[in-house]
């Protein structure tokens, strides 16, 4: 049957669009990618039926962990700051808040 085939794996110039790409990509310091990029962003850069899965599994081995992006980094430190801002409206505006 169907799961008796190996699974596909990355050609050897794959490997290395890959490899190539995190390194412009991946900011190893930080432990992320670095913009908006992420593993599918990097797969579908590649095409060719690059998966993101293979993606991941060199990033994992050879950068790091996928630690999100800058961008969601970004919102998230927005989320907060609005967060504290709706918190401090409901304080001033008393229980009708609610």
């Amino acid at each position: 049957g169907a799961s008796e085939q190996p699974l596909r794996q990355p050609s050897q110039e794959q490997r290395g669009d890959i490899i190539e790409m995190l390194v412009t990509c991946y900011d190893r310091k930080a432990k992320r990618y670095t913009g908006a990029e992420t593993d599918k962003t990097v797969a579908d850069t590649i095409g060719g039926g690059c998966l993101p899965g293979w993606v991941a599994e060199i990033r994992e081995r050879d950068f790091g962990p996928s630690g999100g992006n800058e961008e969601i980094k970004a919102l998230r430190t927005e989320i907060a700051a609005l967060s504290a801002r709706l918190d401090r409206v409901c304080a001033a505006v008393g229980p009708r808040a609610r």
